[in-house]
C-alpha cells in the first residue's frame, strides 16, 4: 500500500491560518513538495474575511491532493493557539507537524526529521531554520541545538533558552495531548509554554537537526502592545514555573531570577528597535543590572546603539 492510500497517515501537518490568501500557496506547496509522502494537512481557518479557504483548496487540487488528505476546520476567531489546539484534537497522524501560514519547507524537511525518530527513537524534533527578514530581505540561519543543554534538567534548560521554533518542530501526537496543548489565556509565547511542559514529561526523548529545513519569516511589526503582550506572557511564565525550577536546579531560585533578568532585558530591546528608547533603554538597563554577568546581551546592545541589527533569543 502506498503512502498516499494509508487511511492513518504518519505525519499531520497543522496549519493554523488568518487572512492569510497572500501566503498560504507557498506554505501549502511546501508541504505538498515534501519527498516524505505519509502526510495529511489539518488547516485551521480562524474565521478568515479574505479567500484563504478557497486558494488552499485551489492550490491543493492544482497539485492533485484528493480531499481525503486535508480538512479544513472553519473556526470562530478563537486564536491561534486554540486553533493549533483543533488542528491537533482532529490530527489522525501519529506525529504533528506544524507549520505557520507565512512559514515554508525545504523538500526533505519532514523525511530528516522523521528518520531522526526512527534512527534515535525520539519524540520530539527540531530543524535548523532560516529566518528570513520580511523588510530587507537578509537572511540568517538559527541552529536552535545550540540553544538546548543536556547537561541539565529539560526544565532548566527551557527556562535560560528556547530551543524550539514552532514550524520546525515534529512532536508525537500523544505526548502534546498530555502536556496539555497550547494555553488559549496566555496573551503571546504560548508556543514556548507548550514546550516547557512537553520537555517536563518523563522519559520523553528529544533531539535536533542541524540542517536548515525550513525558513521562518521575521516580521518586524510596528505595534508595541505586542511587545507588551509578550512581557506579560514572559513573566506569567516565569512565574508559574518558579517552584519547579527552583527543584530542578542546583542554583535553585537564582535560575527563576536570571530568567526574569533575560526577560526585561530582550523586552528593553525590542522596544528600543520600535523607537521607544527610553521605555526601552530603561528596561534593558533593569535587566542587565538584576543579572550583570551576561556579556553577550551587553555587546548586542551595543551592536543595536550602533545600527546593526540583530536577534535576541528569548
Amino acid at each position: 500500500m502506498s503512502d498516499e492510500q494509508r487511511t492513518t497517515p504518519r505525519v499531520s501537518v497543522v496549519i493554523p491560518s488568518h487572512n492569510a490568501a497572500r501566503t498560504i500557496v507557498a506554505a501549502l506547496e511546501s508541504v505538498v513538495a515534501q519527498t516524505h509522502r505519509d502526510w495529511e494537512i489539518v488547516l485551521c481557518d480562524d474565521a478568515s474575511t479574505d479567500n484563504t479557504r478557497a486558494v488552499a483548496e485551489s492550490t491543493l487540487a492544482r497539485h492533485g491532493v484528493s480531499s481525503e488528505r486535508y480538512r479544513v476546520l472553519a473556526l470562530a476567531h478563537c486564536g491561534p493557539a486554540e486553533a493549533r489546539n483543533h488542528g491537533i484534537r482532529a490530527a489522525r497522524g501519529e506525529f504533528v507537524a506544524f507549520l505557520d501560514d507565512d512559514d515554508t519547507w525545504e523538500p526533505a524537511k519532514l523525511a530528516r526529521c522523521l528518520d531522526a525518530i526512527d534512527r534515535d527513537r525520539l519524540d520530539v524534533v527540531c530543524h535548523s531554520e532560516t529566518w528570513l527578514d520580511a523588510d530587507t530581505g537578509a537572511r540568517h540561519v538559527r541552529h536552535y541545538s545550540a540553544l538546548f543543554d543536556t547537561s541539565v534538567h529539560p526544565l532548566v534548560s527551557l527556562m535560560r533558552n528556547n530551543p524550539f521554533s514552532t514550524s520546525a518542530l515534529v512532536a508525537r501526537r500523544a505526548y502534546l495531548v498530555q502536556a496539555g496543548l497550547f494555553d488559549p489565556t496566555l496573551p503571546s509565547a504560548e508556543d514556548y509554554d507548550l514546550w516547557i511542559r512537553l520537555a517536563m514529561i518523563p522519559g520523553v526523548r528529544i533531539g535536533f537537526v542541524d540542517e536548515p529545513l525550513g525558513t521562518y519569516l521575521l516580521r518586524a511589526g510596528s505595534e508595541s502592545s505586542k511587545i507588551d503582550r509578550r512581557l506579560r506572557a514572559l513573566l506569567a511564565i516565569g512565574a508559574h514555573y518558579d517552584e519547579p525550577l527552583a527543584r530542578a536546579s542546583r542554583f535553585g531560585r537564582l535560575e527563576g531570577w536570571m530568567y526574569r533578568a533575560k526577560t526585561y532585558f530582550t523586552s528593553g530591546i525590542r522596544y528600543a528597535q520600535q523607537g521607544s528608547r527610553v521605555k526601552g533603554g530603561t528596561m534593558a538597563l533593569r535587566g542587565l543590572l538584576m543579572w550583570p554577568f551576561r556579556f553577550d546581551w551587553v555587546m548586542f546592545a551595543v551592536r543595536q546603539r550602533l545600527g546593526r541589527r540583530g536577534a535576541v533569543q528569548s
